[in-house]
């Protein structure tokens, strides 16, 4: 918004097409009050009272009208394609077009607000649509007589903050995904069905149940028969484990591992510099290793008679090393697993 210039002679003669707002004292009340002429003459407010120009006082609306009136009688430009003839042209602050019937009805429009409407700001506005001191628009709503939102952004009583949306949950951040008008959760996949849950497949636009992944776009069971390849999230079910096989060079689920004794499952996964192994028992079993804690086939599972944990995962060490050690649960001496290189 421009700042109203300082009153001089000059000044009393100045014409302007841009809206301006100033405040000055009201000896009648206390406070400031605000003044704005939309696109009229300042001359004209020298000759009412500054005291009657308040944000809703309605002899804005009518110099704001005559002023209006008048420029419904300016010329169109050559340039001005003829089908745009009285139309209000923001740019200029005018109307373009001749003095018709179609200017006439713009001004009426804006500025003469009758007895359901009010001036606000220069502009009438229709009651139902105040809004503090702001003139909510067709889509928008007033909450709390403060604020008008978009209808689409008001979302149980609250306006939601661009770029989030409005969905029945409430409003949704603009890093998760809107389904069915409702706001999924961290990571997951929209489906015909809804928000497809974390590590379930979406396949052909469906949410396969668990224990299914998406094979030639269908959802069939996964990771729930002997040596097939898991699940995408790399789940087994059916009570078999996931394990690696190295003749393949790939895990697969198997009921050949983990089990009350059994060898443990083995599991491979990245570190830095290189590949590292995790060994699990299932069921109600520990690790036990014997020999070789490094050698996969001397790491078992046997009963678990210390706690109630059904399962047992080895440490970081990437041996047959429990990462819960119980009572005389001792790992092997370090020369099992390397050779001593001190003198003997």
């Amino acid at each position: 918004m421009n700042k109203m210039p300082g009153f001089t002679a000059r000044v009393s003669l100045y014409k302007t097409s841009q809206p301006y707002r100033t405040t000055g004292s009201d000896t009648s009340t206390t406070g400031q009050v605000q003044l704005m002429l939309h696109k009229t003459f300042v001359r004209d407010l020298l000759n009412i009272p500054l005291q009657i120009y308040t944000i809703n006082s309605p002899y804005l609306c009518e110099i704001n009208y005559k002023n209006c009136m008048e420029k419904c009688s300016r010329y169109t430009p050559p340039d001005i394609p003829s089908e745009f003839e009285g139309i209000y042209d923001e740019k200029t602050g005018g109307i373009m077009g001749r003095q018709d019937g179609l200017c006439r009805l713009q001004c009426e429009h804006r500025y003469n607000c009758g007895t359901d409407r009010i001036c606000l700001w220069g502009e009438c506005c229709r009651k139902e649509k105040v809004c503090g001191n702001a003139c909510c628009g067709d889509e928008e709503v007033c909450i709390n007589q403060v604020k008008c939102c978009p209808k689409n952004w008001f979302c149980g009583g609250i306006c939601c903050e661009y770029p989030s949306r409005c969905t029945s949950d409430g409003c949704c951040p603009p890093d998760r995904l809107v389904c069915n008008n409702r706001c999924c959760g961290p990571g997951e996949k929209c489906s015909i069905e809804g928000c497809c849950p974390v590590g379930r497949a979406v396949c052909n636009n469906h949410c396969c149940n668990p224990g299914e992944d998406c094979i030639n776009n269908d959802c069939v069971p996964c990771g729930s028969s002997e040596g097939q390849a898991p699940c995408a999230d790399g789940t087994c079910y059916g009570g078999l484990h996931l394990d690696w096989n190295p003749n393949l060079g790939e895990h697969r689920c198997t009921a050949q591992c983990g089990n009350r004794h059994q060898r443990a499952c083995r599991t491979r996964y990245q570190v830095p510099g290189g590949i590292r192994y995790r060994y699990h028992c299932y069921n109600h079993t520990i690790l036990y290793g014997y020999g070789s804690t490094a050698n996969p086939d001397h790491c078992m599972c046997i009963p678990n008679t210390y706690d109630n944990d059904e399962t047992d995962d080895s440490d970081d060490s990437g041996l047959c090393i429990s990462a819960k050690p119980r009572g005389g649960d001792i790992p092997d001496p370090p020369d099992e697993d390397k050779p001593d290189d001190k003198p003997k």
